[in-house]
């Protein structure tokens, strides 16, 4: 057999061995987290992820390596199914520029303090303004954000939070995702 002939295969080879010993400390981590929630690990992945459940419901950690202009990012999904579709992010410059240009359509629920600190987007600005008219609701928010995470994300089928340049020993344990898992269920009651 020429090497002409295989040279595919070793570079197939090659990159999935690196893109799995690439996350190896990330993937021993998450097997001692996955073993105190009586979870599993993705066996065929390109990165790093569990699967477990807390008090009845399903949720996945994921933790995505840096990429070339993005930093490395722990998520958490929380499978749940809803109708309602919403995303928050932090507000910043470019969102206020966006909006002043009319190119970003945020959702406003008449909270100055509130609107001014995030942006929301949703498939159902009516029951985006009624959800996060609620003090706890704000609160919980506002939690999430300052424990490090950037963006709050409802589909049709999940919950899922980011935390971009997360710490992997002061992040990724179990009593720092039982404490984000106790927020985001508290969170998404009602939703």
């Amino acid at each position: 057999m020429q090497f002409e002939s295989i040279f595919p295969l070793v570079i197939v080879f090659v990159v999935v061995a690196i893109l799995f010993l690439r996350g190896s400390e990330e993937r021993s981590k998450l097997s001692t987290l996955a073993a105190r929630f009586n979870g599993i690990i993705t066996k065929f992945s390109f990165y790093p992820q569990m699967s477990a459940e807390y008090h009845g419901l399903k949720f996945l950690i994921r933790l995505i390596p840096a990429g070339k202009s993005s930093p490395p990012c722990l998520e958490i999904i929380l499978l749940k199914n809803s109708s309602f579709k919403l995303k928050i992010y932090r507000e910043n410059f470019l969102s206020n520029f966006g909006e002043k240009l009319h190119l970003i359509h945020e959702v406003k629920i008449n909270d100055e303090k509130f609107d001014s600190e995030f942006m929301i987007f949703s498939n159902n600005q009516q029951q985006a303004v009624s959800r996060l008219r609620n003090e706890s609701a704000k609160n919980m928010v506002r939690e999430l954000f300052g424990c490090g995470f950037n963006y709050i994300i409802i589909t049709g089928k999940s919950i899922t939070i980011g935390k971009p340049d997360y710490g992997l020993e002061s992040d990724v344990n179990h009593d720092s995702v039982t404490n984000v898992l106790r927020k985001l269920i508290s969170f998404s009651s009602g939703i």
